[in-house]
């Protein structure tokens, strides 16, 4: 019993991410983007809507608000797949220095992307280590996916 209430839970998060928003698969949570601050990264994800503005934020640890820091757009081609069609987006970023914050010997930043105003849920795992043609969503989703997390922290290791 408790196994098909955390599937349907699982379910339910999955369908929520595809029709209200999408998801970004990179980075994933604590994942290291770079050596240094400044080093750019990319910052990916899927989306059920073509030609969508994405909004990639950083959060502010001064003010704990959030900063917009690029945009991107999903592409107008669909991926198939448990027939949802999936747009993908995909930008390069790079992160402003006083978006990162310093401890245990790394610099730290919270991320999230947005679409209409609305985070997209985020991976706690490398989505591509999961992702197979035949998968099931709602298993994918159960290995790899950030609960209802809508934010990640990335880090790098040094100024």
């Amino acid at each position: 019993m408790k196994t098909y209430h955390k599937s349907l839970g699982v379910a339910a998060i999955f369908l929520t991410c595809s029709v209200l928003a999408g998801c970004m698969t990179s980075p994933h949570q604590l994942e290291q983007v770079g050596d240094s601050r400044s080093d750019p990264f990319f910052v990916s994800g899927f989306l059920t809507v073509p030609n969508q503005t994405v909004v990639i934020q950083a959060r502010n640890p001064h003010t704990s608000g959030w900063t917009t820091i690029a945009t991107t757009t999903s592409s107008n081609s669909p991926y198939l797949w448990e027939g949802v069609n999936w747009y993908s987006y995909n930008r390069s970023i790079s992160v402003p220095n006083s978006l990162w914050s310093s401890g245990f010997g790394v610099y730290v930043t919270e991320l999230r992307a947005t679409v209409n105003g609305t985070p997209v849920f985020t991976f706690k795992e490398n989505f591509s280590d999961h992702w197979e043609i035949d998968k099931p969503l709602a298993d994918l989703w159960e290995e790899a996916g950030n609960g209802d997390g809508k934010s990640i922290y990335v880090y790098v290791s040094g100024p």
